[in-house]
């Protein structure tokens, strides 16, 4: 349970799932925004590249003048 809560912190609350791909690489991706994504070799390689990706797209918004809608935003419009 630590981990999930970590994750959640540095994600901004968005919860990570991982699949794997036909040539067994790691995909982590956010359950709510699922084209938000990193592929690696190995799961911890996969988040770390992940977290990378999260930087430049909280940047990109703030650039936008924009808001990262919240996790619990995104499921009350589901």
């Amino acid at each position: 349970m630590i981990k999930m809560i970590e994750r959640k912190r540095r994600f901004d609350g968005f919860h990570v799932k991982f699949s794997k791909d036909r040539d067994g690489d790691y995909i982590a991706f956010f359950e709510l925004l699922p084209n938000i994504s990193a592929i690696a070799k190995t799961r911890q390689k996969a988040m770390n590249e992940l977290k990378i990706v999260w930087e430049m797209i909280k940047e990109t918004y703030s650039d936008l003048g924009l808001d990262i809608p919240s996790p619990s935003k995104l499921t009350s419009n589901t």
